[in-house]
């Protein structure tokens, strides 16, 4: 699939757009909402005080189910270069901070445009629920 993106956009998918810091993480799968779009879990939260302005995203792909690295490896290359590519569509969100966990929780390895697909559809749905403040910002898991 070939994009038709203009020579200004940036399309690196640099270090501060991923989510490293533990406490980052463990925020999000304690606070964020999630929804499921097979193959792929997904965690989300938005909060403009409490982390960096941006989009942050974090990939990960079951051991359970994947038993060789190979494999995991591959799954998460796909995953990254599928956002990369497509991680323009989040930019017109409204909140200043974005976080996103992406977990692979399929039973067999996908190839890159079935996977590319989902995650443009994921895109699609993170805008549609930053835009509407009630499932993002007041549902808090306990």
């Amino acid at each position: 699939m070939k994009h038709s993106l203009s020579p200004e956009y940036n399309c690196k998918l640099t270090k501060q757009e991923r989510l490293i810091y533990k406490k980052e993480v463990d925020f999000l799968f304690k606070k964020g909402v999630s929804f499921f779009y097979y193959p792929f879990q997904v965690f989300a939260f938005q909060n403009k005080d409490i982390f960096d302005p941006g989009v942050k995203v974090l990939f990960s792909v079951s051991k359970k189910k994947f038993k060789k690295a190979i494999d995991r490896n591959v799954l998460k290359r796909k995953m990254r270069e599928a956002y990369r590519l497509n991680k323009h569509q989040l930019k017109n969100h409204k909140s200043d901070q974005l976080v996103v966990a992406i977990i692979y929780s399929g039973g067999k390895v996908l190839d890159y445009k079935h996977i590319e697909i989902k995650i443009q559809m994921i895109n699609k749905r993170l805008l549609l629920l930053s835009g509407n403040e009630i499932p993002f910002f007041k549902s808090e898991k306990k």
